[in-house]
């Protein structure tokens, strides 16, 4: 027989590879595991699943990932199949496509159906919004930040009644100062070539436009001081616009200045060795995970005042914000900032690590996520 208080939960997105969408599936999974219930996860496929299998918690293969009207159809009975044989009475969907498969999979089993709003999701037309809107048809909506939830209620006529603001969280045992030594941080100054003796303003994240990489590097040439340099690390596919990226430097006159990484494997330690971190995006951050993984570590966090980096960053106290794509404003704060004192850096930086750790905890996401479960049974 089943454990009658055991919660038997389904997640459905499209794959697992890398991503903040990817992580806090594979998080709630492994927090649900933990506390004795029954998570199921079904995707396509991807690097995350040796996660998932390492802590003995099953993951269905099915094309999730595809948009093809058919497949979607077709998933519907792959997802019947697996409520059935597992006896889930959760569905927790994360993306549009797999989510338009897993409502009707939910709806023809009887059992809740719950969405987390992970993105902005935009539409220009009557037929596109019609395609993101199966993302408010949970029973609840998750939103991963006030400005989610602002959205989905602003744009869909969604009921706020309906609406659950569960901020993601950050991993506060691998965001941990205090756990990063001095031979850490020389061993990556070190091995990524670092000059020893300049500040390091940090843009952390995938190299796309929105990022606004243009905007910190026009902000640059606008400074007063060059004792630094500007480190950018993230995974990047376009590589017309890394080129780009280089060319753009060279213009404002910082390319001996400037150290571009694909990928950081502790970025615990490179938050760590940063002066700042800077967060520039042009268009508004669904929650900002950069800025609160740096404030754990305790560096400045310097970023665009919109969407969920402003409710990271408490301007002044935790950081600071920035009018988005204003790089004469965001030049007088990096200048702000390397004039500081050691006290007045070492206040910012315990007030940047209280905060994230009293508001953005994983444990408290994945925490409130089981109690939304725990209210639909």
């Amino acid at each position: 027989m089943k454990n009658k208080k055991q919660l038997r939960v389904l997640q459905v997105l499209p794959a697992l590879e890398m991503g903040g969408v990817e992580r806090g599936t594979v998080d709630v999974a492994l927090f649900l595991k933990r506390k004795n219930h029954f998570p199921v996860v079904a995707s396509s496929g991807g690097r995350l699943v040796s996660h998932l299998r390492q802590s003995a918690i099953i993951h269905e293969y099915m094309p999730l990932h595809s948009k093809n009207p058919f497949v979607i159809w077709a998933n519907i009975y792959r997802l019947c199949d697996i409520i059935k044989k597992h006896g889930i009475q959760i569905v927790h969907a994360r993306s549009r496509a797999p989510a338009w498969s897993a409502y009707f999979a939910a709806k023809k089993c009887g059992v809740p159906f719950v969405t987390t709003f992970h993105g902005t999701y935009p539409f220009q037309t009557k037929l596109k919004k019609l395609y993101n809107s199966v993302m408010t048809k949970g029973r609840v909506v998750i939103a991963v930040s006030k400005f989610i939830a602002q959205e989905i209620h602003k744009k869909y006529g969604t009921s706020q009644k309906k609406i659950v603001t569960i901020h993601r969280g950050v991993d506060l045992g691998t965001f941990d100062s205090k756990k990063v030594t001095e031979s850490m941080v020389q061993n990556m100054i070190s091995e990524m070539q670092l000059p020893e003796d300049k500040h390091i303003f940090l843009l952390p994240g995938r190299l796309t436009r929105i990022k606004g990489h243009e905007v910190l590097f026009e902000a640059v040439s606008r400074m007063k001081r060059d004792d630094f340099i500007c480190l950018v690390v993230g995974s990047f596919k376009n590589k017309n616009y890394l080129r780009e990226l280089d060319e753009q430097a060279r213009h404002y006159g910082f390319r001996d200045r400037l150290y571009i990484f694909n990928d950081c494997k502790d970025m615990a330690t490179l938050y760590a060795l940063a002066t700042a971190a800077i967060s520039p995006s042009t268009r508004p951050e669904t929650f900002g995970r950069t800025a609160a993984e740096a404030g754990a570590m305790g560096c400045i966090v310097i970023g665009s005042n919109h969407g969920g980096t402003k409710e990271i960053i408490v301007d002044g106290k935790t950081g600071f914000l920035f009018e988005s794509e204003n790089s004469i404003q965001l030049a007088e704060i990096m200048d702000k900032v390397l004039e500081f004192t050691q006290e007045q850096r070492k206040e910012i930086q315990k007030n940047a690590i209280e905060h994230v750790r009293s508001k953005f905890d994983n444990e408290t996401m994945l925490a409130k996520t089981l109690r939304v479960y725990q209210t639909l049974i």
